[in-house]
């Protein structure tokens, strides 16, 4: 029997491609799950969600926090692992971060 495209039909190629589909779409959220659960550091994490807000929720200008240190020169750097600690949101409190120690001192 000719099919759609002139070619013999296979039964079921549709529901195979579906099936695929579905299969690699929870073996992505998966992989996502796991990275951001144990692999990514907590400032990965905030980078990343900050991303994700931007790109669903665009505006006319890109709105997202960039975390910044100052030296005593007054040279500002992208803040790193070592300059900031995790912590808890309280409140209004916009970022999840504390500065080190090691970057007080």
């Amino acid at each position: 029997m000719r099919g759609f495209w002139g070619n013999e039909e296979r039964p079921g190629w549709f529901a195979s491609i579906v099936r695929a589909l579905a299969v690699s779409a929870v073996v992505g959220v998966g992989i996502g799950m796991y990275l951001n659960a144990e692999v990514w550091t907590p400032l990965q994490r905030y980078y990343w969600n900050e991303y994700l807000n931007t790109e669903m929720y665009r505006a006319t200008r890109g709105e997202y926090w960039v975390l910044e240190t100052v030296d005593r020169r007054g040279q500002r750097h992208f803040a790193t692992e070592s300059d900031l600690v995790p912590t808890a949101r309280h409140g209004r409190k916009l970022v999840p971060f504390a500065l080190s120690t090691s970057v007080i001192t």
